[in-house]
């Protein structure tokens, strides 16, 4: 993970900052990167890339096995794959 340090952050902003943290019963830090991520739209594109991946799956029922060389070399079956 990386850290960053913001210069010149004025009082209000601190204050306001510090108070978020209170209501939300968490340090500054974590609700300064909830504030980042949020404007960022972390979490959006975590959902768009957990649905990738979702959609890259083979279809329920299908054999479970990576690739088909593997499964004809071990005779590998739906049951047995790992």
């Amino acid at each position: 993970m990386k850290a960053i340090t913001i210069h010149g952050l004025e009082d209000p902003v601190w204050a306001l900052l510090k108070e978020r943290a209170k209501e939300q019963g968490a340090s500054v830090n974590a609700s300064v990167k909830g504030i980042l991520e949020q404007a960022l739209g972390v979490k959006r594109i975590r959902q768009q890339l957990r649905l990738r991946r979702l959609a890259a799956r083979p279809p329920s029922g299908a054999s479970s096995c990576r690739s088909m060389t593997i499964a004809k070399r071990f005779r590998c079956r739906p049951t047995s794959c790992p």
